[in-house]
């Protein structure tokens, strides 16, 4: 093989070699912020829950009205759904599944919020009611409230239900998108409980309780659903690169070798002509 082809092959691993510096760079950067993140996760799916269980009792009472009877007599029926996705790519099949399972059950729905820059981007849907960008981590807070602000709002009189879809998680690493009904939401059964002030207002603050304890969780967990997704995707470019930096470079001294030793017989066969 000529040093031109030769000096080609080197240039290519150290291309190689330059892109897996980068993906183990932002393999490292997600993992660091994937971490930062779950303290937060952990205890806001914790609460979550417990605030689901807590107002589900709560509504489970004799003297509450379970919603699908409260709300009978309002005339709409439209449904709206939340969709949740990342901002950013180089996160896999992350975005991809959340849009394929919005194609999947967009028919079911003709009101849509969408948050997530690349849901926004890649979405086709026409009937959008809202789309919000950016889910930087210190808005998140603050996007709960404003989120539950307006469900509390306008449930009833815009929309009788109330869905979400969004990665939620079932591992570590492991997000799945799913379709979640958040309202409306019907009482358990249990024993009865003296409320103060009164059972009205106990029974109110805790839906919106519950609305932005979900809406919190269920952010947290996009955001770090995109996180995970990014850290595994980066991984395995990082060990592809390896493994392409390996192949190329025993590639580059079995053709050196070659050269060298091709080299030393064109010598050898020169001085052996001149004996002669």
């Amino acid at each position: 093989m000529s040093r031109g082809k030769l000096r080609a092959i080197k240039r290519r691993i150290k291309s190689v070699d330059s892109t897996k510096q980068i993906t183990k760079a932002m393999q490292m950067v997600a993992a660091a912020k994937l971490q930062k993140l779950e303290f937060f996760l952990d205890k806001a799916v914790d609460f979550e829950k417990n605030v689901k269980r807590m107002t589900e009792r709560i509504l489970g009472q004799e003297e509450a009205v379970k919603f699908e009877e409260r709300y009978s007599e309002w005339e709409t029926d439209e449904k709206i759904l939340f969709v949740f996705g990342g901002d950013r790519g180089l996160c896999g099949s992350f975005n991809h599944n959340i849009l394929r399972k919005l194609k999947e059950v967009e028919k079911d729905f003709k009101h849509f919020v969408l948050l997530g820059t690349k849901v926004i981007q890649y979405s086709d849907n026409d009937n959008v009611d809202e789309a919000i960008e950016s889910l930087e981590k210190e808005d998140l807070h603050k996007l709960s409230l404003e989120l539950t602000e307006r469900v509390y709002a306008e449930f009833g009189e815009k929309y009788s239900e109330v869905w979400l879809l969004y990665p939620k998680r079932f591992g570590k690493v492991t997000f799945k998108p799913i379709v979640e009904k958040i309202l409306p939401i019907s009482g358990k059964a249990s024993n009865e409980v003296i409320y103060e002030p009164n059972y009205a207002t106990v029974a109110e603050r805790a839906v919106w309780v519950y609305l932005n304890a979900t809406f919190y969780s269920v952010l947290l967990q996009a955001k770090a659903g995109e996180f995970a997704s990014r850290m595994m995707a980066m991984k395995s470019a990082t060990d592809n690169a390896e493994e392409l930096k390996r192949k190329l470079t025993l590639f580059f001294n079995k053709a050196r070798q070659a050269s060298i030793t091709q080299e030393i017989l064109e010598v050898a066969s020169g001085a052996e002509a001149l004996k002669e």
